[in-house]
């Protein structure tokens, strides 16, 4: 069994367990303790009503949280190895410019997948009161992140062109050790890059944000093609003159 499906049973596996094992505690030992605190914490400073609230509706909390937010962020992580997989295999399938118009559409894609999620991960915090009644309406951090992943989708998008300059996608992703200290540089930028991805893909599993997990593990044989991408190959010298001579 090749290596990733076994990646992806096992955090499958895991994360349904863990999300069964949430599921069947309730989200709160007193269920009408968000009510009566809505109540009680009415008349303070606006401040203090958001440190209190947190703080004492954390008494009332049972696992359930901690334990369906990991299972959602391991599943994620299955379907996004799984993801990884298939898009590594039609980048080897395609050629030459197709594949540069693949890996265009592979980009935009995966920086539209996280759209839907953004609505799905504030609305469920806002069924189990993680937000204060009094608060916001979560119409503004989905739109302030939507509005955000269309801005990084295109500023990224034209980072990987940038650094697409003289080079092409005709690596099989096979990592070179790079040679001279413009491509030492370029190395050290990627490796930045992918460190950043996997911060962003932990904190994901630790707090169920499934849209950003699924995406970021399914860039990096992306973000590996730009990285192994080798330089295009400098034109030849034309013919010397023979009027010259």
């Amino acid at each position: 069994m090749p290596h990733f499906y076994k990646f992806t049973f096992a955090f499958l596996t895991l994360g349904a367990l863990l999300w069964c094992l949430g599921s069947s505690q309730p989200v709160y030992t007193d269920p009408e303790a968000p009510a009566r605190l809505s109540l009680e914490l009415a008349d303070l400073p606006r401040e203090e009503q958001f440190r209190k609230w947190h703080s004492e509706l954390q008494r009332f909390e049972t696992n359930h949280k901690r334990f369906t937010d990991l299972g959602r962020g391991f599943i994620a992580l299955g379907i996004g190895v799984a993801l990884a997989n298939a898009i590594t295999s039609l980048y080897h399938h395609f050629e030459g410019r197709s594949r540069t118009i693949f890996f265009a559409i592979a980009w935009i894609a995966l920086w539209a997948l996280k759209i839907p999620f953004i609505t799905r991960y504030y609305t469920l915090r806002q069924e189990r009161f993680d937000f204060p009644t009094w608060g916001d309406s979560i119409a503004i951090p989905i739109s302030a992140e939507t509005a955000t992943t269309i801005a990084c989708c295109v500023l990224t998008g034209g980072l990987a062109a940038l650094l697409m300059k003289h080079r092409s996608f005709d690596s099989d992703l096979i990592l070179t050790k790079p040679t001279g200290t413009a491509q030492g540089i370029r190395a050290a930028f990627m490796a930045l890059w992918f460190t950043l991805l996997f911060i962003d893909v932990a904190s994901g599993v630790w707090y169920g944000n499934e849209g950003s997990v699924i995406a970021c593990v399914a860039a990096c044989p992306l973000l590996f093609a730009i990285t192994t991408a080798p330089p295009d190959d400098p034109p030849e010298p034309p013919p010397p003159d023979p009027a010259v001579s």
